[in-house]
């Protein structure tokens, strides 16, 4: 429940600190991102969310001596007829960052960590403008509780 947790505490912060950011859709409205956990679902069903978008997707994970890390990719999706639709792109993708090492742990127990990586492809399926980040998070560790005795 810790690597769906860290997903559901990325999805809710990213939900909270995006509200404010408006991007023309393809119905050439503006409205804030949809924060989405994994995927978009399929085109047509009820509440499917269109552009823009930001999907978290829990990548892997590794658990050692050490601690516990989990990998986080952010996929970002908007919208825009002209070719500035690249500019909305990398200004969410940037504002998203900020916003994550600012915060920094999330629900006191999710730290974000670096590096974070993010791309973006040279092929855009444009009017669409497509992104992604990974980053790399801190999670609780699994702790043994069987005493052995000797």
């Amino acid at each position: 429940m810790t690597k769906v947790g860290l997903m559901k505490a990325i999805q809710s912060f990213l939900q909270e600190n995006v509200r404010e950011f408006s991007f023309e859709t393809n119905e050439q409205t503006e409205k804030a991102p949809a924060v989405v956990l994994h995927g978009l679902p399929p085109k047509g069903e009820k509440d499917t969310p269109d552009f823009p978008f930001i999907i978290v997707r829990l990548l892997e994970g590794e658990s050692n001596d050490s601690g516990s890390k989990a990998q986080v990719k952010l996929i970002f999706g908007t919208y825009s007829e002209d070719f500035d639709g690249i500019i909305d792109l990398m200004n969410l993708m940037e504002r998203v960052e900020q916003a994550l090492f600012k915060k920094g742990i999330l629900e006191k127990r999710y730290r974000i960590e670096n590096p974070f990586k993010w791309k973006v492809p040279e092929e855009q399926p444009a009017p669409e403008w497509l992104g992604e980040a990974v980053s790399i998070w801190s999670v609780p560790q699994v702790t043994e509780e069987v005493q052995w005795n000797d």
